[in-house]
């Protein structure tokens, strides 16, 4: 091709046509222009879709590290929600209560509950991490999944971290020595727990109030929390999923 071209100009130069020779130039150099414009379109669009490429395999991961925060979040709602039902009956009931209506193995089943507060919930960071680490964030199109995923990782997350690390400390520092030492209750490895004594349970009972009225203003804020956190990394990957489909 470049041959035929420069062989057209040969003639032309030769028989001193400059009017034609002109237009020739004038074509050749328009010809390479839009040469140069096809070549820099397709180089875009090879580089747009590599970069569609990258951002589905971010949403991707994404997905998949949000349905496990999703699937852990599941399991421990109904734990806390348990352990505040329980906290709220001892600090209502009278030892009386209890006692009259319930036996040895139903006041441990209800120290069980208890117990339940102690599971928490532990954030997968690693891949949203990895994403802002390498900017991966900017290659996100979705000006409003970029917003959520900032409020549930940067916000959400570390405010339930800083709840729960209050909650923790009172658990494995206050109620779970004191079930343990002065009821007689506690729980093995295998989540087993064996049956108090009932005159224990009575002698001990206006302390145990004492522990569940203390721990009940850090439990409940971290429940809320933890069903807010359920309920917007639920709304993030539908949206994800949206998002992928497209």
């Amino acid at each position: 091709m470049i041959k035929f071209f420069r062989k057209i100009r040969y003639d032309l130069m030769e028989k001193n046509k400059t009017g034609r020779y002109l237009k020739y130039a004038i074509g050749e150099i328009v010809l390479v222009v839009i040469g140069i414009l096809i070549a820099l379109q397709i180089n875009n669009w090879n580089e747009e879709k590599k970069l569609i490429k990258i951002e589905h395999q971010l949403l991707e991961n994404l997905i998949t590290s949000l349905k496990k925060d999703s699937t852990e979040i599941v399991k421990i709602i109904p734990y806390l929600s348990k352990s505040v039902k329980q906290h709220n009956q001892f600090i209502n009931s009278s030892v009386e209560e209890i006692i009259n209506t319930s036996s040895e193995v139903q006041i441990s089943e209800m120290l069980f509950d208890l117990w339940l507060g102690v599971f928490s919930f532990f954030p997968r960071y690693g891949t949203y991490n990895s994403i802002v680490s390498s900017k991966g964030i900017d290659i996100i199109e979705s000006k409003s999944i970029k917003s959520k995923l900032i409020d549930l990782y940067d916000y959400d997350y570390k405010r339930y971290e800083s709840i729960d690390l209050v909650l923790d400390n009172s658990y494995q520092n206050s109620l779970l020595p004191f079930l343990n030492k002065e009821i007689g209750f506690h729980v093995n490895a295998n989540v087993e727990h064996g049956i108090i004594d009932k005159n224990k349970f009575k002698n001990k009972y206006e302390a145990l109030q004492l522990k569940c009225e203390n721990l009940t203003s850090q439990l409940y804020p971290s429940l809320m929390q933890l069903q807010n956190i359920q309920k917007n990394v639920n709304a993030l990957l539908k949206e994800l999923q949206v998002e992928m489909n497209k």
